[in-house]
């Protein structure tokens, strides 16, 4: 009788040990069938759908390897999306320099040859309020031909290290290699301050 209680309780622990393994598998393969249908959608470019799928699947099984992987792809979404909100700011303030430039341009027939020709000058715009149009957390650098013929503008969000620069002879804003770049900036010109949100730069003589 004892051998019989014995062999049916090893018989039941076995039992219930094959439907564990076999909700585990369940679970891997719905995540799985989930992972695929939004790696998919990411390749036709539906982030939206994918998103969401990435997130149901993190929520429904996160201990999978699909789970995982989901996550990993939300990581990367997220650091796309602050990117192009980034992206975005700096392009914003690009633009305001420009127009700034270009109304100066289009009041003296020339374009600021100086910081202080900018500031000592009737224009309504000057230094003081190209710094308040550049947010805390992003950094500019000006550079005007002393000649009044040129300009050129660098703007650097500070958290992701992006860079977008525009000129007088390049309207869109080109992107550039943030340490490699300011790197060169310093050897090429000089600035009363480097610390400054506005930097002013000037060709060394």
């Amino acid at each position: 009788m004892k051998k019989q209680v014995f062999r049916s309780i090893i018989v039941a622990f076995a039992a219930i040990t094959l439907l564990l393994g076999a909700c585990g598998d369940s679970d891997e393969t719905k995540g799985q069938k989930m992972l695929t249908q939004a790696e998919t959608l990411m390749q036709q470019d539906n982030q939206s759908q994918a998103e969401q799928i990435f997130n149901d699947l993190v929520a429904k099984y996160p201990k999978t390897q699909s789970g995982q992987a989901a996550s990993k792809h939300l990581q990367r979404i997220q650091k796309e999306r602050e990117l192009q909100e980034s992206k975005g700011g700096i392009v914003k303030v690009l633009e305001s320099y420009q127009k700034i430039l270009d109304g100066y341009h289009a009041l003296y027939a020339e374009y600021p040859r100086s910081i202080e020709a900018l500031d000592q000058s009737d224009y309504f715009f000057d230094s003081a309020y190209l710094k308040e149009v550049t947010p805390d957390d992003y950094k500019v650098y000006l550079w005007l031909n002393s000649d009044g013929s040129s300009y050129r503008v660098w703007c650097v969000a500070q958290k992701p290290g992006l860079g977008l620069a525009v000129e007088t002879q390049n309207r869109k804003p080109v992107s550039f290699e943030h340490d490699e770049t300011l790197e060169k900036i310093k050897m090429s010109f000089q600035a009363v301050a480097w610390d400054d949100k506005l930097v002013a730069l000037q060709d060394k003589k």
